[in-house]
């Protein structure tokens, strides 16, 4: 159904004499109003139509519309374009399709749509089982190297770590491993600890895992510098002890970085051991001081005072 009679179209040098033989006065601009019936029947020009099933407005080409109106005296849009092909049916055969009937159509479209749900369904299915396969393998693999990892350093260190906290990644990833010798938690990426045979960062593996009396002397001044570890940091102006660099804002980095603070001894814990300091003398806020832990690990390999 037409929603206007009248139309405003520009005019061409080839459509001029058409329009003024219908008695129509051009203007300057070439612009024209006319009536709709006066197109020319094979116009391509685009006119506001709403469709006599659904009420749904749209634009279509003048001729698209004629040939509609001269097939089914009314006009349709796509979706309810079954509606001619019901019609067309009726004339030629005389009898309504089943094929072409509402209820059938709907049915059809949910059968459709079912099948499209089932469909991603399954793809969303498989995509999950693969990730969980995925990850399954990958985790298998990371323990048997983690594994593989623990035996070949057992061998190679003869039992001087303890590798529980070890959470294995890459070989060249860094892990925590734990020192038996004295007690210490330090961080190594695989292949140094393995290939390069390197040892613990603070005491380098050099004491006897069988001096229990060494461990358990460390084990005191921990718990000794713990009391005054709040006290020494409120109190601290920022400042390496041995090159009074300034590191505070260093606590930033990760806390195995070379560059990070961290609690040293003055008179070295080795040294009180092996010269029978008491434990009090050696934990004291007195002894203790911050440096950077590349100076710490270097001062307690070299076991100065």
């Amino acid at each position: 159904m037409l929603l206007t009679d009248k139309i405003i179209i520009n005019t061409t040098n080839n459509t001029k004499g058409y329009y003024i033989n219908l008695g129509y006065q051009i203007n300057d601009d070439n612009s024209l109003c006319i009536f709709i019936k006066d197109l020319p029947k094979k116009s391509g020009i685009e006119i506001d139509v709403k469709c006599d099933n659904c009420d749904k407005i749209r634009k279509i080409q003048y001729r698209n519309y004629l040939k509609s109106k001269e097939v089914y005296d009314k006009y349709y849009c796509n979706k309810c374009c079954h509606k001619k092909s019901e019609k067309t049916y009726i004339k030629k055969n005389n009898i309504k399709c089943i094929f072409l009937d509402d209820n059938f159509i709907k049915n059809t479209k949910l059968r459709h749509e079912i099948k499209r749900n089932s469909l991603k369904d399954e793809k969303n299915k498989n995509k999950i089982e693969y990730n969980n396969k995925k990850i399954e393998y990958n985790n298998k693999r990371l323990e048997e190297k983690r594994l593989n990892f623990i035996k070949k350093a057992v061998i190679i260190h003869e039992n001087k770590y303890d590798y529980t906290l070890v959470k294995y990644k890459t070989n060249k990833i860094k892990v925590e491993i734990i020192c038996k010798v004295c007690g210490s938690h330090f961080f190594q990426s695989p292949s140094n600890h393995v290939n390069h045979k390197q040892n613990c960062s603070f005491c380098d593996g050099k004491y006897k895992i069988e001096d229990n009396s060494f461990n358990e002397y460390c084990k005191e001044i921990r718990k000794e510098t713990y009391k005054y570890k709040k006290e020494l940091f409120e109190n601290w102006d920022g400042y390496d002890f041995y090159d009074n660099e300034y590191i505070k804002c260093n606590f930033i980095l990760k806390s195995n970085d070379d560059k990070y603070p961290n609690i040293d001894h003055k008179i070295s814990i080795k040294f009180g051991f092996d010269n029978n300091i008491l434990v009090e003398k050696i934990g004291n806020i007195d002894n203790l001081c911050i440096t950077k832990r590349i100076l710490n690990i270097k001062k307690g390999r070299k076991n100065y005072v």
